[in-house]
């Protein structure tokens, strides 16, 4: 009798369960669906650290409302990239620009461009991002396709397109507003640009623009004393390398988080020239 009391009870409560999970039942239409997935996207951007289980799991749950929703794969692609795993955080973004290419494939080229340094495929990507939106100048990550062009050239040793590309950078920012507004680190690698091709002239002009709106930046110091030094100007050269060591010290010189920039100076390099200057001295 005991036992078929308890068999009756689990039985009920097996109805019971089983209606509950009817009548909690939510059809969603695909417009909830996809309110729904930006709503989970919006919450962990605002409760998680990008790649942390929570984060992970509610981002695979969103995709479950909506697998088109391109900031969704974008989120999932950036904790590979800033992880150094560029083979995965590609499959996410490729899936972002294939669901909104007009937001996402100049950021893509971005990631091109500083992160896998495949600067072919970051001038494709900025090309293509030109000619989605051709009524104004795209800044993907907050930069201009122009100035990432004109450092992907500079990347590629394609020094006459990379001048082409920063210097309609320089003259459109300088044009609408004035030249102070110039990304600075325009003027850096016009100045290397003109270094490359054996025009030390032009190039102190663009080391001077650097130093003048951006002066405490090491590399605008080192590398106008480097060219000093080139043309025999051992006095000012000295000068000029210190100050570079001054402000190296402190951090003060170009770098960005997780990568290597074009051309980064390190302490070896101001020592180097330190050494240079003073032998022929």
């Amino acid at each position: 009798m005991v036992r078929l009391l308890i068999y009756s009870l689990s039985l009920f409560v097996l109805c019971v369960s089983c209606q509950k999970t009817k009548w909690y039942k939510k059809d969603f239409s695909e417009v909830d669906k996809k309110e729904y997935a930006q709503q989970i996207l919006q919450g962990m951007l605002k409760s998680y650290y990008q790649g942390t289980p929570p984060a992970e799991h509610m981002l695979f749950e969103a995709q479950k409302y909506d697998s088109t929703n391109a900031a969704i794969w974008r989120e999932l692609g950036v904790p590979y990239l800033k992880r150094g795993y560029y083979h995965d955080s590609y499959y996410y973004y490729d899936q972002a620009v294939k669901f909104e290419p007009e937001t996402w494939q100049g950021y893509r080229g971005y990631n091109y461009l500083y992160f896998y340094r495949d600067f072919d495929r970051a001038i494709a990507d900025f090309n293509a991002t030109d000619s989605l939106t051709l009524d104004f100048t795209d800044y993907p990550q907050g930069q201009s396709v122009d100035y990432m062009r004109g450092i992907a050239y500079y990347g590629l040793g394609n020094i006459e397109r990379s001048q082409e590309y920063l210097h309609k950078y320089i003259n459109e920012i300088t044009s609408k507003s004035d030249e102070s507004w110039v990304d600075t680190y325009a003027f850096l690698y016009c100045g290397l640009g003109y270094l490359k091709e054996e025009k030390p002239d032009s190039a102190i002009l663009y080391f001077n623009k650097l130093i003048k709106y951006n002066p405490n930046l090491s590399d605008g110091y080192f590398h106008k004393a480097s060219t000093l030094f080139y043309k025999g100007e051992l006095v000012e050269a000295k000068k000029l390398v210190d100050k570079a060591e001054e402000l190296f010290k402190t951090g003060s010189f170009h770098k960005r988080p997780y990568i290597e920039v074009l051309d980064q100076i390190y302490m070896e390099d101001i020592d180097k020239l330190k050494s240079q200057i003073q032998d022929v001295r």
